[in-house]
């Protein structure tokens, strides 16, 4: 929630909640002021229209039935302000109580917006590393993918070397071997496929040199490829526990923000849009 929204939510909450106080608390100090005042208008209008309590002494010199009248107002009068007074301060305490909640209740949903801040932060934060790992991931088995077609490749070259020996063998017996027609050109004939059998037996050690070399690459691929597995497989583990991680705070967040929103008297989705963040996050 940013700061806008929150000065915002400070006006509604005191609108709703403090001025409705200070309103009843109002009306019933009118109501006392007016009660006392008819208590003062009644009083005096008695006090006018009554009789004199002391007959018996009006032929004494100092008699004065106005000042015992008076005299016996002016009590009651003080006895009156004593207890309006009295109402004013506990009203006046209340008002003051009543603020002073209001202004702690501010104070816990400012906090609790901070952390609610903040937590968001991490949450995204956690968020970005996954969205990370899970871009390695994909690479990971893209090599794989890559390292399996390799693999096959040279499994495939080595069968086709294997046959080739095996036919360039039984080649060289057949024609080596194979009696030829006695004719002058035996001599040449017989040197010309020994010197012939000389390369078939060259290129024969080539081909074997070439599938001991072959058998290595595909040790080496196959080592390779067997440590990116494993590789990989820790990294999908991990990926595993950081997505059940990221559920668990993603259910907190969400049981916060029904709560704010309770708070508030707003909608997820009005919280969510307060907090600049996607609905679906």
């Amino acid at each position: 929630m940013n700061s806008s929204a929150f000065q915002n939510f400070r006006k509604v909450y005191v609108t709703r909640e403090v001025y409705p106080v200070i309103g009843v608390l109002s009306f019933g100090m009118s109501m006392l002021l007016y009660h006392v005042g008819h208590e003062l208008r009644s009083h005096d209008i008695v006090y006018r229209h009554h009789e004199d309590p002391f007959p018996n002494l009006r032929d004494e010199p100092n008699y004065n039935p106005h000042y015992i009248k008076v005299t016996e107002n002016d009590k009651d009068t003080e006895r009156i302000r004593n207890g309006t007074q009295t109402a004013f301060e506990k009203i006046k305490n209340y008002i003051n109580s009543e603020l002073t909640s209001s202004a702690e209740d501010l104070v816990l949903l400012e906090r609790l917006n901070d952390a609610t801040k903040n937590r968001f932060s991490k949450i995204s934060t956690q968020t970005q590393d996954l969205e990370i790992q899970a871009s390695r991931i994909q690479q990971a088995y893209k090599d794989i993918e890559l390292y399996l077609a390799q693999t096959e490749q040279l499994v495939g070259q080595v069968d086709d070397l294997y046959i080739l020996a095996k036919e360039l063998e039984k080649y060289s017996k057949t024609k080596i071997w194979r009696r030829q027609p006695e004719n002058k050109n035996t001599q040449n004939c017989l040197q010309a496929l020994l010197q012939k059998q000389g390369i078939i037996n060259k290129d024969i050690q080539e081909l074997e040199n070439d599938i001991l070399s072959a058998e290595k690459e595909y040790s080496e691929y196959q080592a390779k490829w067997n440590d990116t597995i494993e590789k990989a497989r820790e990294m999908v583990d991990k990926h595993i526990g950081d997505l059940h991680t990221y559920n668990e705070i993603k259910d907190a967040a969400q049981l916060l923000i029904g709560k704010l929103a309770e708070l508030e008297r707003k909608t997820a989705k009005e919280i969510h849009q307060e907090l600049e963040l996607p609905t679906d996050e």
